[in-house]
């Protein structure tokens, strides 16, 4: 059987992550626009998803449910082996730029 495309792949990945929501404001993170990205690297099993997620509060106390949660409903998708995410910064916070 034929490994899935690479972009059905990161398609199923997003609706996935769009079933996780943020316990304060009962939203989708994707929607919310908390996920900045998701790439996909080749593996013998598959493919390995890596999140790239920015909370709107770097000091949420949700962050690691949230992290927990993207990670199972990535591994879900169909063609994913294994899954993680990277917390990162919204551009500008803590600065004076």
């Amino acid at each position: 059987m034929r490994a899935p495309s690479r972009d059905r792949v990161e398609a199923r990945v997003w609706r996935r992550l769009d079933r996780v929501i943020d316990p304060h404001t009962t939203a989708s993170v994707v929607k919310m626009g908390m996920v900045e990205s998701v790439s996909l690297t080749r593996v013998e099993e598959g493919y390995s998803a890596t999140i790239h997620f920015c909370p709107d509060n770097p000091g949420c106390p949700a962050i690691d449910e949230l992290r927990t949660m993207m990670v199972h409903q990535a591994e879900k998708a169909r063609g994913v082996c294994r899954a993680r995410v990277v917390v990162t910064e919204r551009r500008g916070v803590g600065t004076d730029a």
